[in-house]
């Protein structure tokens, strides 16, 4: 293997791993993220890990300071409304533009289900699969990988708060219920109540009464 494919190789390595630990909260927010630490937590050597610091950079789960480093992103609340918004806009965009196939009905149904059934970090990881699921049925890689990104971003807040998910499977099956009956309309209102309801308890903000 040539050198530039084994950097690639290891690169991409050092990527996936200090992506999973920082979306796992094994790096806390604003955590100093040095050469020295992550060569000897991944056993990567530096200049892989240096390009993985980068592209997380560019998807916004790490900060680099040419003065202090890369560090472990804490969102502005400014910047999490404007993630919160992102969300939204692009979710009920799912909800209008998804291929509804009996197999996905069925899928979203069960999803549902069993968020209703879980607790803590499992009805998270159901919340996930739910709205993954959706947004690979629309067929369009691109808004998938946007989403994708979007809700990494957003999990750098909630990672620490999985009891704020308590209410995804009730409001999940007022979206497959609309979803079932055909109409997209109260979908998309049921999807934007639902992710909004997110973004006030998981920013501790509260509903805004006008």
């Amino acid at each position: 293997m040539s050198y530039r494919k084994a950097r690639r190789s290891q690169s991409k390595l050092a990527y996936t791993m200090l992506k999973e630990h920082i979306l796992a909260g094994a790096l806390e927010a604003n955590s100093r993220l040095t050469g020295i630490f992550l060569t000897d937590k991944l056993g990567i050597s530096k200049n892989p890990i240096r390009d993985a610091l980068h592209r997380l950079n560019s998807e916004g789960l790490v900060s680099i300071n040419t003065r202090k480093g890369a560090s472990v992103r804490s969102p502005s609340v400014g910047e999490l409304i404007d993630l919160w918004g992102v969300r939204e806009a692009l979710e009920a965009h799912v909800v209008r533009t998804v291929e509804l196939t009996p197999i996905l009905l069925e899928e979203l149904r069960k999803s549902m289900e069993r968020s209703l059934e879980v607790t803590d970090a499992s009805r998270v990881q159901e919340s996930v699969h739910f709205h993954v699921a959706l947004a690979n049925a629309t067929r369009n890689p691109r808004l998938c990988a946007v989403l994708d990104n979007v809700r990494n971003q957003l999990w750098l807040l909630q990672r620490n708060a999985p009891d704020l998910c308590d209410s995804n499977g009730r409001d999940h099956r007022s979206i497959v219920e609309a979803l079932i009956a055909g109409d997209r309309d109260t979908a998309q209102y049921e999807m934007r109540n639902h992710i909004q309801d997110m973004k006030w308890r998981l920013m501790g903000l509260g509903a805004p009464t006008t």
